[in-house]
């Protein structure tokens, strides 16, 4: 079996995928925009730079890139990136991101035919369409569910925000209608898709995982001076961040706070924080070596997104022991009552009630937070790795399925 990973960036940890396939000795080669390969160029540069330039370059590059990982697992094509995406140009960077691993699949550069090609939603049209000319299986991964134009769109309407687009793209449609199979990385990711009318037959449900060791439980010492509520993700409609700064300003809480990790995407996030400043704090920027420390700060960690495919700091709060309040459509695997509360998308009532419960009560608080350190057990990137081998192993058999094969169940 050999598998080729193909993504432009290093969203939701993907560097986890290539590594997983390689620990299980599998051929693995991870087709990529911008991997920090100290001696190839261009990354070689960095060496001439001024010395204080030289530091920055080298700490920022080396977030692009995994321990372990063999170097020559991995092509790296950033250019791309480094031209199109100080521009915002996504779209056009996914693009060709997609048309150079179709190419590679089509033509004659050295790479070795594939068993399975693996790729990533929104840049992979016409890899899906190379590898299947060559005969190759497919899979299209969705990192963000395809009604997420529509409920977005709906909420936008109801706010009175400018019109936004209600359906997915041609790209988007064409790329899970094509694939030989469709990895949803949760159950609201796979019911969108069957609402958009992919065979369930073809669905595959895998959830992702999260660093065990980093991310921690704090060791409790006696109570503290104030609870903290945490957030984090950009600050936008979609993550339900209106809904969140109305039920924390409407409780009213004593020796409390809302903090917010992340940042505005557009005008509508920095208008909210505008509107309801004073009634949280934003940090700005936090390094993940330094989001560990604040979730072991933190009590409880609130996600009342209407919109994910699923989001990793779900799974880090829950390694770090907190009690979570989230949606439905968050993309958590979170269950109600067991590990936090899951709340009505768009329900503020609801959300102030299950925030001011965990306020109230720190007996529930403690028992909600081991067990969300038990379920983000379940879900370590080594079991998330294993996970993976097993779909691979499946797509490779062939083996018939009547509806969504589940992955966290196998």
């Amino acid at each position: 079996m050999r598998i080729i990973i193909s993504h432009p960036a290093r969203q939701q940890s993907v560097y986890q995928w290539p590594l997983a396939i390689q620990e299980a000795g599998i051929d693995v080669k991870f087709v990529t925009g911008i991997y920090y390969k100290p001696h190839a160029f261009p990354y070689s540069l960095v060496k001439h730079l001024p010395e204080r330039w030289r530091e920055a370059a080298t700490q920022n590059l080396l977030k692009r890139q995994i321990p372990g990982l063999e170097l020559t697992a991995v092509n790296s094509f950033p250019w791309f990136e480094f031209l199109l995406r100080p521009f915002g140009k996504t779209a056009q960077w996914n693009r060709a991101h997609d048309l150079l691993v179709g190419g590679m699949l089509l033509g004659t550069s050295g790479v070795r035919t594939p068993t399975i090609v693996h790729a990533f939603q929104e840049s992979c049209l016409y890899t899906l369409r190379a590898a299947k000319k060559r005969g190759i299986k497919t899979v299209v991964e969705v990192t963000n569910a395809l009604s997420r134009h529509r409920i977005v769109a709906e909420e936008y309407q109801r706010l009175g925000l400018s019109p936004v687009s209600d359906r997915p793209s041609n790209v988007e449609m064409a790329e899970v209608l094509e694939a030989d199979y469709v990895v949803g990385q949760s159950r609201f990711t796979v019911s969108s898709l069957l609402e958009y009318g992919v065979p369930a037959s073809k669905i595959i449900l895998q959830p992702l995982g999260v660093d065990t060791k980093q991310f921690q439980p704090s060791v409790r010492q006696g109570p503290k001076s104030i609870f903290r509520a945490v957030f984090v993700g950009q600050l936008s409609i979609r993550k339900g961040l209106h809904h969140l700064l109305e039920a924390w300003k409407l409780l009213r809480l004593p020796n409390a706070e809302l903090l917010l990790l992340g940042n505005p995407i557009d005008s509508h996030g920095r208008d909210l924080l505008a509107q309801y400043e004073g009634t949280f704090r934003w940090p700005g920027f936090v390094s993940h070596g330094e989001l560990r420390h604040i979730y072991r700060d933190s009590d409880i960690f609130v996600f009342p997104s209407l919109a994910e495919g699923s989001a990793n700091a779900t799974y880090e709060a829950l390694a770090s022991g907190l009690p979570s309040v989230v949606t439905a459509n968050a993309g958590s695997v979170v269950r109600d009552g067991i590990e936090g509360f899951e709340v009505e998308c768009g329900n503020i009532e609801a959300l102030k009630t299950a925030i001011e419960r965990l306020y109230r009560d720190a007996d529930l608080r403690e028992q909600m937070g081991v067990a969300a350190r038990r379920r983000a057990e379940r879900y370590s990137w080594g079991e998330f790795g294993r996970r993976l081998v097993r779909m691979y192993e499946h797509i490779c058999n062939s083996v018939p399925a009547s509806s969504v094969l589940d992955m966290s169940v196998l």
